[in-house]
């Protein structure tokens, strides 16, 4: 129960107090009070997002709380409107690289200064090897969470300020130059996957050169996402990192896109099916049908390690320079941008959240792109 009171301050001006019940985690009740409203109106929306947040079980007692503890009951409430595999990074983040630095701190006595010490430390950190401090997105990321959990405390009134938003962050280093194959590289690679009996994932390095997809949405295209009549992928869900089971979420909502594709690709498809169907038949009830297009013979998700070690194979075999399964989607975009596609077209093909990061990404590639297509130009030209 809540309940508004009228006062008078020592200068003679009404103002309002509320006084409210709240209960602790042994169930103990205990009554609060805050002063200084000018407007009952003011006191009335105190109480709303008071019993709002209680009802979220977000509401805390701040001198009695661990940033632990804290974050642990904000990440429960954003999970309802995040993916599954962001709510994974997240507690991964959390686990690993937050509660062990600022975790057992109390929130009513976080600062900036523990934000910044936390921060130092990840940049820092001995790993072992030779290695010195995490990544710089891992930093950022790091921070960001931090940050969005108190925004969230300012937000509904559980905190006063976010401490986290004067943190200083390192500098950001230099976007790595993405280096791909060319056409004629790409086309050398595909040739020499196709051409080996022992590699069950040609298809998956076909889509991603010819579609540009992420492996983990390769990874979990089922065969109802497969329009061969109108040669259509629906991108509606991906194998989770762990590959062990297919989430009907992708990463960003940009992310769930349609995809054209070649005619063909589609004959790839049809081949799959084929050899599907043969395994099927093959094992019988052994076989776990999941419905999805690329998988091992007895129907289950794919190891996405296997698929890399293959790459590395039938690279060295084609003689062509050594990429990551993620840069095969880098060659796709190259590509788009060789034959005159625009930026804004490559961003939703590749699902990125903005065409901006899809420029800042692929400028370096653009520019030589200009100078290829200038010379050729120029060489046709007699004067």
């Amino acid at each position: 129960m809540a309940s508004i009171h009228p006062y008078k301050t020592s200068k003679g001006k009404q103002k309002y107090f509320v006084a409210y019940d709240v209960y602790d985690e042994n169930g103990e009740r205990h009554q609060k009070k805050k002063r200084g409203f000018d407007k009952k109106k003011d006191a009335k929306e105190f109480i709303a997002e008071v019993e709002s947040a209680i009802n979220k079980g977000m509401y805390i007692q701040t001198p009695k709380i661990t940033v632990n503890d804290y974050l642990e009951r904000w990440l429960e409430v954003k999970s309802i409107n995040i993916g599954s595999q962001t709510v994974t990074l997240y507690k991964n983040s959390l686990k690993n690289y937050i509660y062990p630095y600022i975790g057992d701190i109390l929130l009513a006595n976080l600062k900036t200064e523990h934000i910044n010490n936390f921060i130092h430390a990840l940049y820092t950190k001995d790993r072992g090897k030779g290695k010195i401090g995490y990544a710089y997105k891992t930093i950022k990321r790091s921070h960001e969470i931090v940050s969005a959990a108190l925004d969230y405390g300012v937000d509904n009134k559980l905190i006063k300020t976010n401490v986290a938003k004067k943190a200083i962050l390192p500098k950001e280093p230099k976007r790595k130059r993405i280096d791909v194959w060319d056409l004629e590289q790409a086309n050398q690679f595909l040739e020499t996957s196709k051409e080996d009996e022992q590699n069950r994932y040609h298809l998956a390095y076909a889509i991603a050169i010819i579609c540009g997809m992420r492996q983990g949405e390769i990874l979990g295209l089922t065969w109802k996402d497969v329009d061969l009549e109108d040669n259509l992928l629906y991108v509606e869900q991906t194998l989770s990192h762990d590959g062990k089971e297919i989430l009907d979420d992708t990463k960003t909502k940009k992310s769930r896109r349609t995809i054209e594709f070649s005619e063909s690709l589609a004959d790839q498809f049809r081949q799959q099916k084929k050899i599907i169907e043969s395994e099927k038949e093959k094992f019988g009830d052994d076989y776990q049908d999941q419905d999805l297009v690329i998988c091992t013979e007895l129907g289950n998700p794919i190891n996405a390690r296997n698929v890399l070690r293959k790459q590395a194979k039938l690279m060295k075999k084609a003689g062509v320079p050594k990429i990551t399964f993620h840069d095969l989607r880098h060659v796709h975009a190259s590509l788009m941008l060789y034959f005159g596609h625009d930026i804004k077209e490559i961003s939703e093909r590749l699902g990125h959240a903005k065409s901006s990061f899809t420029y800042d990404t692929y400028v370096h590639i653009m520019s030589k792109t200009k100078k290829k297509l200038i010379d050729n130009l120029q060489r046709s030209i007699k004067l």
